[in-house]
C-alpha cells in the first residue's frame, strides 16, 4: 500500500494528515511540516487552496482506518533527486515553541536591526557588508534549526509592516524555513538566507513614489522599477 496518496481536495475526510500540496507551501496560511484535518473548517480551508493535496496514509486517522484514491497518482521525486550532490538531512525539533520564542524573538529583533542599519548605509552609498550579514543571520538560522514555528509566527505578525527591510526579514525566515523542511545543510541555510535578506535590496536606488505607486506604472516607469534587480547586484 502507498503511503502518500494524491487526492482530490474535495474527496478530504477528517483524520487525513496532508502532507503535501499541489503548490508550494509558502503560498498558503498551513503548518510546513504537514497538519492533520480536524474540523470541517480545515477541509473548507484546504479546499479554498488546492484541488489536490497529498495524505500519508500512516499519519491519518480515518474511520475504517482506510484511505481510498478516486484521482489518479502522480510519482514524486525524492528529496534527493530535486537536489543532487546535496548531503540532506532530517531536522527534530530540539525546543518546543515557548522555550523557543524567546530566542527567536531576539534572533528577529537582532536581525531587523542590523539589517535596518545597512540599508541605510546602503541607501546613503555605502556598500553591503555581507560579513556582517552572514553574522547577523547565524542566531537565526539555530532558532529554526531547533524549531520554526516561533521564527514563522514572528514572520507572519511582521508581514502587513510596510518597510523593505521587515520584508527582507520576512523573506529570509521563510527561506531558511523552507529549507530546512527539504533537509538542507546550515551552509545552505546561510546561503538562503542572505538571498532572502538581500533579494530586493536594489530598490533602495529606485523612485520610492514607484514602489508606492498604486496607479498603473508607464513604460518608462516600469522598466526603471524593473532596473532594482541591477542595481542589486551591482551592490552585492
Amino acid at each position: 500500500m502507498l503511503e502518500v496518496i494524491q487526492i482530490n481536495s474535495s474527496e478530504l475526510q477528517l483524520g487525513m494528515y496532508v502532507s503535501g500540496l499541489d503548490r508550494p507551501w509558502l503560498e498558503v496560511p498551513f503548518p510546513m511540516q504537514g497538519f492533520r484535518i480536524d474540523s470541517a473548517e480545515d477541509i473548507a480551508r484546504v479546499q479554498k487552496y488546492c484541488q489536490y493535496v497529498f495524505v500519508d496514509s500512516t499519519k491519518s486517522m480515518v474511520e475504517g482506518g482506510k484511505i481510498k484514491r478516486k484521482s489518479p497518482s502522480r510519482p514524486r521525486k525524492t528529496r534527493q533527486q530535486i537536489f543532487p550532490g546535496h548531503k540532506l538531512k532530517t531536522y527534530a525539533d530540539s525546543a518546543s515553541w515557548s522555550e523557543e520564542f524567546p530566542r527567536a524573538k531576539a534572533a528577529v529583533e537582532s536581525l531587523l536591526g542590523t539589517v535596518d542599519s545597512i540599508f541605510v548605509q546602503v541607501s546613503q552609498g555605502g556598500a553591503v557588508d555581507v560579513v556582517k550579514v552572514k553574522q547577523a543571520v547565524d542566531p537565526m538560522i539555530e532558532s529554526i534549526s531547533r524549531n520554526p514555528d516561533a521564527c514563522i509566527w514572528l514572520a507572519r505578525m511582521k508581514q502587513q509592516d510596510t518597510y523593505t527591510y521587515q520584508h527582507s526579514v520576512g523573506a529570509s525566515i521563510w527561506a531558511v524555513a523552507l529549507g530546512r523542511q527539504i533537509g538542507l545543510p546550515k551552509s545552505d541555510l546561510r546561503s538562503l538566507a542572505i538571498g532572502g535578506l538581500l533579494f530586493d535590496i536594489g530598490k533602495l536606488r529606485v523612485n520610492p513614489e514607484l514602489l508606492q505607486a498604486t496607479r498603473s506604472l508607464s513604460d518608462e516607469e516600469f522598466a526603471e522599477l524593473r532596473s532594482h534587480v541591477g542595481f542589486g547586484v551591482e551592490m552585492i
